[in-house]
């Protein structure tokens, strides 16, 4: 793309996040899955010292039998990050792999198992875009850094909520955003500090 492109020819490495598996197969642990990813995603978007691949673009390769050599070529990707998360009782689990396009080789690997919290889940995201900032060289500023950690809120029912509303919103329907509106509303109505529903 012309974006990854334009990364390139700065010096900037260009990531791609595939899709998370949802490790269980419910509705639960489908739309936290994906949660995950998209918040994932839009913290390390906001990182100036790397290009994140949109999630529009990365989301035709969900479920895709296509090797990560191709969909690195096809994104314009140095790196792909993938996984899966699981949710289970008081426990999440997100099982992670940073794999360089070109050649195919493991970068980076790591599993993150905590009590399931709302702040757990934000502090795994920022350690994760930490140490795939570290292994791509690309060097995080101070602020960058306080960005990453900080804690949207630590109510886990309004983050369930906010995902779950998140999830609405993407599938760009009138009955997608009424439902999406109820969700934010939801999750406000939980953490009337929790800016992200707002």
């Amino acid at each position: 793309s012309e974006a990854a492109q334009a990364s390139q020819d700065a010096g900037l490495p260009v990531l791609a996040v595939l899709p998370f598996s949802a490790v269980t197969a419910t509705a639960d642990s489908a739309f936290f899955a994906a949660g995950v990813h998209d918040d994932l995603l839009t913290r390390l978007a906001q990182l100036p010292s790397m290009l994140v691949i949109s999630r529009t673009s990365v989301l035709e390769y969900r479920d895709t039998q296509q090797n990560i050599r191709e969909i690195g070529a096809a994104l314009g990707a140095d790196a792909i990050l993938e996984g899966g998360v699981q949710r289970s009782g008081d426990q999440v689990r997100i099982n992670l792999q940073l794999i360089e396009a070109e050649s195919d080789a493991h970068l980076w690997a790591q599993t993150y198992t905590r009590e399931l919290s709302a702040k757990n889940v934000f502090v795994i995201q920022a350690e994760i875009a930490e140490a795939v900032a570290d292994v791509l060289q690309a060097i995080l500023t101070d602020d960058e850094r306080g960005q990453l950690e900080k804690l949207p809120t630590n109510n886990l029912q309004a983050l369930d909520a906010y995902f779950l509303g998140n999830q609405y919103y993407n599938q760009a329907t009138s009955e997608g955003y009424s439902k999406a509106i109820v969700a934010y509303q939801t999750a406000v109505e939980l953490d009337p500090r929790f800016s992200s529903a707002y």
